[in-house]
């Protein structure tokens, strides 16, 4: 059964991880996933149950399952007695399904190997979405999946999103690369989020490879790391402030490359910029929080915040959209799952725990996307304690000798 969970564990990461399943079924079958979703789930329990039921000892991962439970009854608690229109359900529907496929995965993650191939798998995942961001936007007419022209987005179609899950996932992932290499692997994801035009995920890259240079994660000393990445940092950030990354790139013949939203994301002060895209949503997130204050304890209701005025461009801030729909307790829902994380106390863990609460703030996306909550499965499951092997005595002939129980 271990290894079978392995399999499954890196089969699921590579279809949900790199968003092909959306690409099948929404984009080729023009239909909602479900099918799959529900073939992933009937896998997982069945793997679950063949294996003995038998779940991690590690607390985190109980914490984890404990977490999902509580979201999800506060969720059927607002949708039966609060809210129960049609946006309500969907609600309800979409943040089920992601958290019905971290337990599915949660199932699985029962060893050491299955946390390794979960790992590895994003490393292929991240691989081949830095090769079709570059490929997007050097060659927009050879194919468009991003939704926003001129901003790459690969099969995630969304960049914010595309962004948030490549720094998540390089968190992961990077720990599977030679360490002579992670360094460079680190700087390729970061150029494929930094033509997402992302904001937050270019800050949550940042924060992200500071966090693994701190964790001794790259070849050179710590400081000499972080001092590095700092630097590298520092420098790319003035020049985003100012406004000058368009001539980077004009430098790097590819500045006809950009389009007018482009352009005008990079090309002007990085605090007010000229698609008005950060004004835009300063005031969803002010009418969020408007929301919340008046029903600071049940919220308006799951899914109440997709039904008004911020519709078209959501909430853009995850404890302002829990805290809207679903009061005080939908904000601490948020935080506890960044807590959990951070229990585990693996470098991975406590680094996707910090960039995970961060980029609460900047996005509404963290919850209803099935593979940021499956990747938060994976980093608690990398402090898993490594288990003894158990023993039997053995009598061979005159001596008495232990020997390894199989599982």
């Amino acid at each position: 059964m271990g290894r079978l969970a392995s399999a499954l564990v890196a089969a699921n990461l590579l279809w949900y991880g790199s968003y092909a399943y959306q690409y099948v079924f929404f984009t080729i079958m023009g239909r909602p996933p479900l099918y799959a979703y529900l073939v992933t789930i009937a896998g997982s329990l069945m793997v679950f149950i063949l294996g003995g039921m038998r779940f991690s000892s590690a607390k985190p991962m109980w914490w984890l399952l404990v977490w999902a439970a509580a979201f999800t009854s506060a969720m059927s608690f607002s949708f039966l007695f609060i809210n129960n229109d049609e946006a309500a359900l969907q609600a309800v529907i979409t943040d089920g399904e992601s958290i019905a496929l971290m337990v599915s995965l949660l199932f699985l993650l029962r060893e050491r190997e299955a946390v390794n191939a979960g790992q590895l798998a994003m490393v292929v995942v991240l691989i081949v979405a830095i090769t079709i961001n570059w490929l997007e936007f050097l060659r927009p007419g050879m194919h468009q999946f991003s939704t926003v022209p001129g901003r790459a987005a690969g099969m995630y179609r969304n960049p914010n999103i595309c962004g948030n899950i490549l720094v998540l996932g390089m968190i992961l992932s990077v720990w599977k690369i030679p360490k002579a290499l992670r360094l460079l692997f680190c700087l390729a994801v970061g150029s494929a989020v930094a033509i997402t035009f992302s904001r937050s995920s270019i800050m949550a890259w940042a924060i992200a490879t500071t966090g693994l240079a701190w964790y001794r994660a790259f070849l050179l000393p710590r400081f000499v790391s972080v001092g590095l990445v700092v630097g590298t940092i520092v420098i790319g950030a003035v020049t985003l402030i100012s406004g000058q990354w368009i001539s980077m790139f004009e430098s790097l013949g590819i500045g006809d490359r950009l389009d007018k939203n482009t352009h005008d994301r990079i090309s002007s002060n990085f605090v007010e910029q000229g698609d008005h895209s950060s004004r835009e949503r300063r005031a969803v997130a002010e009418r969020a929080l408007q929301l919340y204050l008046e029903a600071p304890i049940a919220g308006h209701g799951i899914g109440s915040t997709t039904g008004s005025e911020i519709t078209r461009v959501g909430a853009h801030n995850t404890y302002l959209k829990y805290g809207a729909e679903l009061g005080t307790l939908g904000i601490l829902l948020v935080v506890a799952l960044s807590v959990i994380t951070w229990t585990a106390g693996t470098p991975e863990a406590r680094i996707t725990s910090v960039t995970y609460a961060i980029s609460c703030i900047f996005s509404h996306n963290n919850i209803d996307q099935p593979v940021v909550l499956m990747l938060m499965a994976l980093s608690v499951a990398s402090g898993f304690p490594r288990e003894e092997p158990r023993i039997r005595l053995v009598e061979s002939g005159q001596r008495t000798v232990f020997e390894r129980i199989q599982n």
